[in-house]
């Protein structure tokens, strides 16, 4: 019986070892991001639907479309399809994102953030992803997840509301200028990992020139995935949400 419940427990323990080993061991970030521009009729048919879809709810916002690109950065068999679109004479710019892999039709996950960059460093973002964020978040950056939330114009509404409890609403926001997105997602790519790397959850890798998970980072990025947590998780993003929801109307 002492043997079964120690077989038991080594089976049980073991994945939550041997998946921050292989994190560590495969997971790395090219210094230089791995993204370029695609046109519209080269994107996947599912992806495009969802652009689409929501290129119908932001316009009626003042939200113009930029330029959509693809990365490759998060896996080699996975890309990361983003639509850009900016607000004329609205504080924010609004990135679409579809992740797909290349043995399926339908994304992975699709949702759209909300982002208000100010000169002083600050941001405040707004999504509707239930995606596992940064392992360790950077002390200027607000973000608000409300995967509750599926209609863009609502959550641009409780992004607006946001701002207002932050006193950011007329503060300088910072838009990239026409023609230059693509530089922009790129350099926020490389900014995002340069930050984790200082919070400790990254480290540069001198021999082979890319960013890899420390070992803290490994197991935070494998155990927010893993069961049971990745579904504790989940159902508590979606309670803190409708919480935030409440917080913002009152």
């Amino acid at each position: 019986m002492n043997q079964l419940l120690i077989i038991f427990v080594v089976l049980l323990i073991l994945p939550y070892l041997v998946v921050p080993i292989m994190i560590r061991k495969n997971q790395f970030f090219s210094v230089v991001p791995q993204i370029r521009r695609v046109i519209d009729g080269f994107l996947p048919v599912s992806v495009k639907n969802y652009f689409e879809k929501l290129q119908g709810e932001l316009s009626p916002l003042g939200f113009k479309h930029r330029m959509d690109a693809v990365s490759s950065d998060y896996g080699p068999n996975l890309r990361v399809y983003l639509r850009v679109f900016v607000g004329v004479d609205k504080p924010a710019l609004a990135i679409a994102t579809s992740l797909l892999t290349d043995k399926e039709a339908s994304p992975l996950s699709s949702f759209i953030e909300f982002s208000s960059r100010f000169s002083n460093g600050r941001e405040v973002s707004t999504h509707n992803s239930d995606l596992t964020a940064a392992p360790i978040e950077p002390r200027q950056k607000t973000t608000s997840a409300l995967p509750v939330v599926d209609d863009a114009q609502r959550l641009f509404a409780y992004h607006e509301l946001l701002l207002r409890r932050l006193n950011l609403n007329n503060a300088e926001v910072f838009l990239p200028e026409e023609g230059r997105e693509l530089e922009m997602l790129a350099d926020d790519f490389k900014s995002d990992l340069k930050e984790q790397c200082s919070l400790g959850s990254l480290t540069y890798d001198d021999l082979n020139g890319c960013y890899r998970p420390t070992w803290a980072g490994a197991c935070l990025m494998g155990w927010a995935s893993m069961w049971p947590f990745s579904q504790i998780r989940r159902h508590l993003l979606r309670i803190k949400a409708k919480w935030r929801i409440k917080f913002l109307l009152r």
